[in-house]
């Protein structure tokens, strides 16, 4: 048995390849093959529809070889003949679409993803159906699958660092925040939809997003295996198996952690809960708090956002915890109203010490003594005037009897 992305030889049993770390599918029936309008010619299997090498695409692109197959399709390196440039062409399982209403969903969902323009984002050039597949094309990616990377870890005897998860993961959200600021929820969100450009072991985090929206246009929580038993996503929010037109941001919330989880532990959270912190001393016991809320089946008690999740990361990392509610703002003090100079000059002096009954008293005595002293002294006022005419009369009469005395004693001589 060979694996279906790098064609490794697989050991039986196996739920991973030694090699690429893709996940091995289960036995496929056997396959037929059929022929798509304009003549190309595929292969039904496992993965859906296979394309041949040297085969022509809709008119336009000429497939080079096979890079990758799922349960939603298969992916080719091929070349646009019109933008004379390689891309990547993923055809899409039509099996896992139901009704002519999920191709032409998909197709409207895929146009959406165009106009997401990102670093950790894929480009996508167009989407569009041959019949009743549909397909899209988008910038093909030198690198390897987040699936894959993991994989070798596992395999190697090695474990996924504190530093790298927690790099793999702000990258991702980088991603989602700008499809989430378009209004676009992923809703697929796993390791095989993200193409890791650089070695996250060597702090290099350069990735990109795949699959925007695909995931609600098929009836995922209906997708069967290939040995026809009923199978559901791994990473799938809750919601999404019931009610899967209300997913919003917190849906890719869910697969985030699930995947983080994943890194931390080795394993997906399934069964009973184990706090990363207990296994592992280089994780702080933060994180298994921002892992178990956002691992939270009720969407409402979930991270909310990206940001939200992005900020309870970093403060869970730094040892700051973050507060459940934010704080109530205090409101800046209130001016103090202009006052004239003579208000301010009330306002502003000091209090006056309070007078005591004695030195009331005596205060209201001297009062009443000067109200007193006041009429009296109007009186001696006015005796004293009288007194001082007297005595100018007499003066005056004095004066003139010296002077007649004189003049009697002149004229006797």
């Amino acid at each position: 048995m060979k694996c279906t992305n790098c064609s490794a030889d697989l050991a039986p049993g196996s739920g991973f390849c030694s090699e690429c770390g893709a996940r091995v599918a289960a036995a496929a029936p056997e396959s037929m093959t059929e022929f798509m309008p304009g003549g190309t010619r595929i292969t039904t299997g496992d993965s859906g529809e296979r394309l041949e090498p040297g085969s022509e695409f809709d008119g336009r692109y000429v497939i080079e070889n096979q890079i990758g197959a799922g349960g939603m399709g298969v992916v080719y390196r091929a070349h646009d003949k019109i933008a004379n440039r390689p891309i990547a062409l993923k055809v899409i399982n039509s099996r896992m679409l139901v009704g002519s209403s999920s191709v032409e969903r998909l197709v409207s969902e895929g146009l959406l993803t165009r106009d997401i323009r990102h670093p950790n984002v894929v480009a996508v050039y167009d989407v569009a159906k041959v019949g009743d597949s549909p397909y899209l094309t988008m910038e093909f990616l030198e690198g390897q699958s987040l699936r894959g990377w993991f994989g070798r870890q596992l395999s190697t005897g090695g474990e996924v660092t504190l530093d790298a998860a927690v790099g793999i993961i702000l990258a991702i959200l980088d991603g989602l925040q700008a499809a989430h600021d378009m209004g676009i929820v992923h809703r697929d969100l796993s390791p095989e939809n993200v193409i890791l450009m650089g070695d996250p072991n060597e702090g290099d985090f350069r990735l990109k997003l795949l699959d925007f929206g695909i995931a609600r246009a098929a009836n995922m929580s209906l997708m069967q295996t290939a040995a026809g038993a009923m199978g559901k996503p791994l990473y799938m929010a809750p919601e999404q198996r019931t009610t899967p037109d209300a997913a919003g941001p917190a849906a890719d919330i869910y697969s985030l952690a699930r995947m983080f989880y994943e890194f931390l532990m080795d394993v997906l959270p399934d069964g009973v809960w184990q706090p990363p912190s207990k296994h592992r001393a280089d994780v702080p016991e933060a994180i298994d708090s921002l892992l178990e809320r956002g691992l939270s089946n009720r969407p409402r008690s979930r991270q909310q956002s990206v940001e939200d999740f992005r900020e309870e990361l970093l403060s869970a990392l730094s040892g700051e915890p973050k507060p459940l509610v934010d704080p109530i703002p205090v409101p800046p003090p209130t001016p103090e109203p202009e006052r004239d100079e003579r208000e301010r000059s009330r306002i502003d002096d000091p209090p006056r010490r309070r007078e005591t009954d004695a030195e009331r008293r005596k205060r209201e005595r001297e009062e009443w003594e000067r109200r007193q002293g006041g009429g009296g002294g109007g009186q001696n006022r006015k005796k004293k005037d009288d007194r001082g005419h007297k005595l100018a009369i007499i003066v005056v009469g004095s004066v003139v009897v010296f002077y007649i005395i004189i003049a009697i004693a002149a004229s006797s001589v």
